[in-house]
Formats: structure tokens, sequence, C-alpha cells
């Protein structure tokens, strides 16, 4: 790919990132004392809360008897070791975030609320760890395609919590059932791909940003028939972070390379990244496709 091309791209990504300039004294850069340092941090922010280091890079943080759940600090540890300008804003708004996630998650959720996000594999076995040892608190996932999975997740006010296995019999729901309803509350949800899609001519980029479950899309496999067609076939996403969603024709070899390099920049200034993995539409789902 020529310098050119890929140049405009990075800047590009620069108009989704805001760079911060830390000026207090510097966050940890060992894992150990990062894991110790956002303990800390958390304890801080909940101080009626018990929290406890589970493991590198994991916290437990405990309400009451029979309310503990884990934390787990990969996403956030990652983008310090990119960004470290940008390290000290990703920390406060990461403890913000999860502190009010965790003080809701003890809400029952409803089927009105059921969402589908898109996360990674990595994520996904953090999750499936905290279930090994408490089926109740198992992850309800399943399989997209390469390193991406759809994970059932309940919407809050300040954000999303897990649906775990243990509350869907009070749901009275199936696995299958969740997920399904998961699907049809993002679908309903977002507006049409059209209105949040932005173009680079130029370039023969295609994506859409603006809503947090943008990349949810993707498990809407149907929904991408006719754009797929138009296509030739040749229909190919990317999922760089939650709420930008990369899409475009990937017939030719150039066009990958494109979409590729798009993602891995998204990817390298994203707070919270998912994959760089492209996907291919088919008729039976999605299947990885190499640039």
């Amino acid at each position: 790919m020529r310098g050119g091309r890929f140049g405009a791209i990075v800047g590009m990504a620069f108009v989704f990132t805001m760079p911060v300039q830390a000026r207090e004294a510097p966050i940890p850069k060992d894992q150990d004392k990062f894991t110790a340092y956002m303990a800390k941090r958390f304890t801080e922010a909940e101080p009626a809360a018990k929290i406890s280091v589970k493991g590198p890079l994991a916290l437990n943080i405990e309400r009451g008897a029979n309310d503990t759940q884990t934390i787990f600090l990969t996403n956030v540890w990652d983008f310090c070791g990119r960004e470290r300008r940008q390290c000290r804003k990703s920390v406060d708004d990461f403890i913000q975030k999860m502190s009010a996630i965790q003080r809701q998650s003890h809400t029952d959720p409803t089927m009105q609320n059921i969402r589908v996000v898109i996360r990674g594999s990595a994520y996904v076995r953090d999750l499936e760890e905290m279930g090994r040892k408490n089926p109740e608190h198992a992850p309800i996932v399943r399989p997209l395609g390469g390193d991406l999975w759809e994970v059932c997740v309940v919407d809050q006010p300040n954000g999303i919590s897990q649906l775990q296995k243990g509350a869907l019999s009070k749901l009275g729901l199936t696995e299958e059932q969740a997920v399904a309803a998961g699907e049809k509350n993002v679908a309903a949800a977002l507006p049409p791909l059209e209105k949040d899609t932005r173009t680079v001519p130029k370039m023969g980029l295609t994506f859409a940003a603006g809503d947090f479950y943008e990349t949810s899309r993707i498990a809407l496999h149907t929904s991408w028939a006719d754009l797929a067609k138009r296509y030739g076939g040749h229909l190919v996403v990317a999922a760089p972070t939650s709420d930008f969603l990369i899409y475009g024709n990937g017939t030719e070899k150039h066009d990958r390379l494109l979409l590729s390099a798009f993602a891995h920049t998204i990817v390298e200034k994203a707070n919270r990244p998912i994959s760089v993995t492209l996907l291919q539409w088919t008729q039976t789902g999605w299947e990885v496709v190499t640039p």
C-alpha cells in the first residue's frame, strides 16, 4: 500500500481519538504494580466495597456475602501500554464506568433490556473463566467467526453488564431465546445503517460510527444479505471497537488490504479495542478472509 493512502488512514483515526497529556505521577508500567494501583483506585471509588487482587490484571469486588464480582483490566492495561499520554484518562473513565455498571448489575434483567455485543476471544475467555468457578455467573456467548464472539448483555443507564446464565430461569428463557431477544432488541434500537454510515470515496472506505452497539450489526446476519449481493458476494466487515464498524467490498486484494489497514489504525488508537479480523458474509454465516 502506498504511503500516502496509509498516511491518510492514520490521519482519519486521529479524528476519532482525543489525546490527553497526563500531568500527574505516571501510572505503573509493571503489570503487578498496575493491578495493585487499580485496586487502590477502585477502593477510593467504592469505599464501602472490599476490593482485592484476584490475579494479574484481575480484581474482585465484594459488596456483600453473595455479591462478589470480577473485573478484568486487560483492555485498559493494553491501551496504557500503547498510549501513555492517554493512559490516565482511560483509567479514570474505566473506573467511573465499571463502578457504575457493577453497582447496577444486581438489578434483575428484563426481556426488553437484553442486548448482544461483539467481543474478542480474549474477553470471552475471561468471562468463561468466571463461569467455570461459578456456573451461575457463566456468560451467554456464541462464536461469529475468527476471534469474534456474540455476547449477551444487559443494557443499563450507565453502561452494560453481563447477562449471566443464573438470570435465565428468572426470565423464563433458554440461552437461544436470550440471544434471539438480544439480537431483536439491538435491531430495533439501532438506526438504519445508512444513517450512521460515512464514506471516504477517494480511498474506497465505508464505516458506521456513532452508536455504542454499532458493531452489534454483525450479529444481524440476514440484514446484510442485500448489501452482500450488491458487492457480488464479497461483503467484508471489521469490528475494531464497539462503536466503529468498518465494511466494504473485499473483492480485490488491495480492497482488503485497505480495510485491514484501517482496522489496525483504529485498534491502535482505541481505548477498548476488539479485533482487526476481517469477516466475509456468506449464506451460512461469517467467514474469516485474509487481506
